[in-house]
């Protein structure tokens, strides 16, 4: 170790000393996944202000459809490819596909907000949406 690094480390062991914290600081957190953000998003923020239709129906989009394809990655991994693979997956039930993307760009935002990312730019916006056919209402 060069003795200019020597110095700094000490510098800082020093400086944590006299502020009162540990002198040799913690390892840095591992960096949050997929799976870790939509349990966060599902405990502190779905359960808390939605009702229980929208309670199970996010539910049970994060766990069979982005957790098995994103659920691994971690935040700062994830990119445009993913999403619009993903996507391009659930063509054959468009309006699903289409909810996804905006939940997964709705999950990211609330990460940017907790501080679990860094900010970015919505990676979902270039994602083309699939058009969906109306449905018929019973009476």
């Amino acid at each position: 170790m060069p003795p200019d690094e020597a110095r700094r480390k000490a510098a800082e062991i020093i400086d944590r000393i006299k502020r009162g914290l540990d002198p040799v600081s913690a390892a840095p957190a591992a960096e949050p996944t997929v799976a870790d953000l939509a349990e966060r998003c599902m405990e502190a923020h779905v359960k808390v202000n939605c009702r229980p239709n929208a309670v199970e129906s996010l539910g049970r989009l994060m766990r069979f459809c982005i957790l098995p394809e994103l659920g691994g990655l971690r935040l700062s991994e994830v990119d445009r490819p993913h999403y619009s693979a993903l996507h391009h997956k659930m063509r054959d039930k468009p309006q699903q596909a289409n909810t996804m993307v905006g939940v997964i760009a709705w999950m990211f935002r609330l990460a940017e907000a907790w501080g679990m990312t860094q900010p970015r730019p919505n990676l979902c916006r270039s994602v083309r949406r699939y058009r969906e056919t109306p449905r018929e209402l019973c009476s």
